[in-house]
Parts: C-alpha cells; sequence; structure tokens
C-alpha cells in the first residue's frame, strides 16, 4: 500500500471540491451515453489487444493492468473463469491499485512527481456545480452552454 498515494489523492479531492464543487453533485445522477461507451470500450479493446503481455521491460504493465480493469468495469469481458457484465464497481478498486502501483514503481523515462497548479489541470470535463453557482439561472446556464457547444461534443 502507498500512503503517498492514497493521502495525494485525498487532497487533491480537497482542491477539487473548492474549484469546482462537490463532487456528488457534479457526477450523482449521470449514465454516460451508448455512444460514448462504445467509443471507449472499442479504443481500449484496440489498445489491450495491441499491447497486452508487451510495452515493457518490467514483468508487469501497471497501466495495461488498470486499462484492462476499467474496460471489465464500462463493457464486461472475459476473464479466467468465464465472462463479466459490466458496472462491477471492484473493478474501479483495481483499476486504481494498477495506477497505485504504477506511481510507485514508474515505467515511464524519467517519471517524477511534480505538484502543478490549475494552469497545468486539463479541467473539469463538462459543467460544474461551481460553475452553474457563478452562472445563476437555467436560461443562463443555457445560454452558456449554447455559446460553449463544441466543448461539450464528443
Amino acid at each position: 500500500m502507498d500512503f503517498d498515494f492514497l493521502s495525494g489523492m485525498a487532497a487533491r479531492m480537497e482542491v477539487s471540491f473548492y474549484k469546482y464543487g462537490d463532487y456528488g453533485v457534479n457526477y450523482r445522477g449521470g449514465e454516460y451515453s451508448k455512444e460514448f461507451l462504445s467509443g471507449l470500450n472499442k479504443s481500449l479493446r484496440k489498445l489491450v489487444r495491441k499491447w497486452k503481455g508487451q510495452g515493457t521491460t518490467a514483468n508487469g504493465n501497471a497501466v495495461m493492468f488498470a486499462l484492462e480493469r476499467l474496460l471489465l468495469y464500462t463493457a464486461g469481458g472475459k476473464t479466467k473463469s468465464g465472462t463479466v457484465r459490466p458496472g462491477n464497481t471492484e473493478y474501479l478498486m483495481d483499476a486504481a491499485n494498477g495506477l497505485m502501483i504504477e506511481f510507485r514503481f514508474p515505467q515511464v523515462p524519467n517519471a517524477s512527481f511534480k505538484a502543478t497548479d490549475d494552469g497545468k489541470s486539463p479541467g473539469f470535463s463538462g459543467l460544474s456545480s461551481k460553475e452553474r453557482e457563478e452562472l445563476g439561472t437555467d436560461k443562463e446556464m443555457e445560454d452558456f452552454r449554447r455559446e460553449h457547444s463544441e466543448e461539450f461534443r464528443d
């Protein structure tokens, strides 16, 4: 277990609260579109097929480990004992463990930890509760979405 990784995750969630608002408000109650999941799964399957068991000089590939579990969560698929249906959130924990292993034993050349500021963040994907609060009324939000429609497209 890497407690630096876990405490770093918690610290980033706390900072995100002040930048984007309550994550429960931002993410609860939604559902990914079939088109999004289809595109994601197609891309992940292609990547996994091409690179499974390859791409590293180490005995294991932690990033591939994480991606395979993400694929099982989003699409289901074959496992050692059969086929699983999508939606088992245990695979998200497994994926996070794979990323923690990569954090602890990075395989990207010259990898290092550098805390970043807001300018080096990709930002929030969508319209956060903080932005909704700042925009105010539903009409103002619709106007904002219309003006920035390119940003909300797949």
